[in-house]
């Protein structure tokens, strides 16, 4: 299903309260057993980042099933439906975050690295990652970062996307308000994803990149939402690889 993040932001508050009253019920005692059998049995699980996330994926497509099917969601809207299903991860994955968040060791070992080399980056200027004269602004570069390093805030993979989506909305958004000036597109914004990185110094960017691969409902990390998310993804393998000859002289 399209990923509709910035209409959902102020519903999803909500529907996760109705979702955790519906569970409250007499009549959700066979879904409630379901998800604390599972939690159980998982955390009981030897980690393993691959086949955790498969089970994961695998859960919540049953209750996704599931709970169309049950009597509670029967009157259910399709998207009444959705934002269950977006509530039963975030409940999920908000019980299961200390068991799952840095749980690999090459994920520490990679966020440690990454915020080295955005430490030993800061002298990085836009005119190293040739970005046009004339585009940043460097309030609303300081507010991408923020969103990015907001992720720690949250256990939910979708809560985390929608930091990468705020930051990512907001540097187009940038791009698209200089767009009449000359040499200024959309090969523009990896650059410029690039810089919010090294001016973040994430402390756990490669956790969360890897959290929300692992965790967020793959059916739901589509279209705007994915491809902002690979372009993360690509900013923070740039800025792990990058040496002297990946900056422009100036």
């Amino acid at each position: 299903m399209a990923d509709t993040d910035a209409a959902q932001n102020a519903a999803v508050p909500l529907a996760f309260n109705q979702f955790i009253e519906v569970m409250n019920m007499d009549q959700a005692k066979d879904l409630v057993r379901a998800i604390n059998t599972f939690m159980k049995d998982f955390k009981h699980r030897t980690p393993n980042a691959e086949a955790d996330s498969q089970a994961v994926q695998g859960f919540l497509q049953q209750m996704e099933t599931a709970m169309a099917k049950h009597p509670l969601f029967a009157a259910s809207s399709p998207a009444e439906l959705d934002a269950a299903t977006e509530a039963m991860e975030k409940y999920l994955m908000t019980k299961l975050h200390e068991r799952t968040f840095r749980a690999a060791p090459d994920d520490v070992e990679r966020d440690e690295l990454l915020a080295v080399r955005c430490t030993g980056l800061g002298f990085v200027q836009p005119q190293h990652l040739e970005v046009p004269d004339g585009i940043v602004d460097e309030g609303c570069l300081a507010r991408a970062a923020a969103e990015l390093n907001r992720m720690n805030n949250f256990k939910a993979p979708r809560d985390k996307l929608v930091c990468i989506l705020n930051c990512c909305r907001m540097l187009n958004n940038l791009l698209t308000s200089r767009s009449t000036a000359d040499g200024i597109g959309a090969d523009d914004f990896t650059p410029l994803l690039i810089l919010a990185v090294i001016r973040a110094r994430p402390t756990c960017l490669a956790s969360n990149l890897a959290y929300i691969e692992r965790y967020r409902y793959h059916a739901r990390l589509v279209s705007e939402a994915q491809y902002y998310y690979i372009q993360l993804c690509s900013a923070a393998t740039f800025i792990e690889m990058m040496d002297a000859t990946s900056l422009k002289s100036t």
